[in-house]
């Protein structure tokens, strides 16, 4: 299994980098390396295997931590005011390609042999860092709703995440959708008429597959993490600062902290948004006929 550079230490990230130059070297040498997260180890590694010139955002992304310079040719980061995509458009003019008029990502060919499951609601409720997940009961009403609507939601997640994904939500869904790759999750996610979901990689690809999709924010960076399907809502937390938050385990109790404001009626507010067709990029939640257990 390949370890995160966290799990090798500074020690064994080095042997890698160092690994990787010697086998790359001569296949790289005098390339062009772009780093699109400002993130120094990356052009380390890009520096390490042969690359010439390195161009990378002036500053990790969705941080207030500075590259150094020197060690590459620094872009600008525009994470306040634009999503992840449109930021990468800022690599153009350095690598002088020329800017013609561009869309945000779609990779709906994925879907292609994927059937649409009728009343299929997938829901994402784990993500790599705990300060993003939401509040178990949370999800029981959510839960509940959907079935009261005779939908049939589904829980999405990765290999290993069965367990976490049923616990996370009360153990209210009963079948668990495990994706084996990327592939697989395109397939699976394309089965679904919608996703309510955590901020997390399955909800950026249901972004790019174009599905309609609840997205829960809580220490969130907007617009840099923002997704851009056509008929999205995004549920933000009230205690969200919409400033760097760093996905640490010192921050994890805050992140939790913030995911707790985040109501249940203001999911399925959004849902209810999304499922008329009617969505618009945010929902602080409005006034909807819900259903009667929701109204207490």
């Amino acid at each position: 299994m390949e370890k995160t550079w966290q799990q090798l230490g500074f020690i064994g990230f080095v042997k890698v980098v160092l690994h990787h130059a010697k086998c790359s070297r001569a296949s790289l040498k005098g390339a062009v390396g772009v780093d699109p997260r400002g993130d120094v180890r990356s052009i380390l590694w890009l520096r390490a295997v042969g690359c010439t010139e390195v161009y990378s955002f002036d500053r990790f992304l969705g941080s207030t931590s500075r590259v150094p310079p020197g060690i590459a040719s620094l872009v600008p980061e525009c994470s306040t005011t634009k999503m992840r995509w449109q930021n990468n458009l800022a690599f153009l003019e350095p690598l002088r390609i020329a800017n013609q008029p561009m869309r945000a990502p779609n990779l709906s060919h994925l879907s292609q042999n994927s059937a649409l499951v009728n009343g299929r609601i997938g829901i994402v409720a784990v993500a790599p860092w705990p300060g993003k997940f939401w509040l178990t009961q949370g999800w029981v009403t959510v839960v509940e709703y959907l079935k009261a609507r005779s939908l049939v939601p589904v829980l999405i997640c990765g290999p290993g995440q069965e367990s976490q994904s049923a616990e996370a939500t009360g153990f209210s869904v009963k079948e668990i959708l495990s994706a084996k790759d990327v592939f697989d999750l395109a397939r699976i996610i394309s089965s679904c008429e919608a996703l309510i979901t955590l901020d997390s990689g399955p909800m950026h690809l249901a972004s790019a597959l174009k599905k309609p999709l609840v997205a829960l924010f809580g220490p969130a960076h907007l617009p840099l993490w923002a997704p851009f399907s056509p008929n999205c809502e995004i549920v933000v937390s009230p205690l969200t600062s919409n400033g760097p938050i760093h996905l640490v385990d010192s921050n994890i109790e805050l992140g939790k902290k913030i995911m707790r404001e985040i109501e249940s009626k203001s999911v399925i507010v959004a849902f209810e948004k999304v499922s008329a067709g009617s969505a618009k990029k945010f929902a602080f939640g409005s006034s909807l006929n819900l259903p009667a257990f929701l109204q207490k």
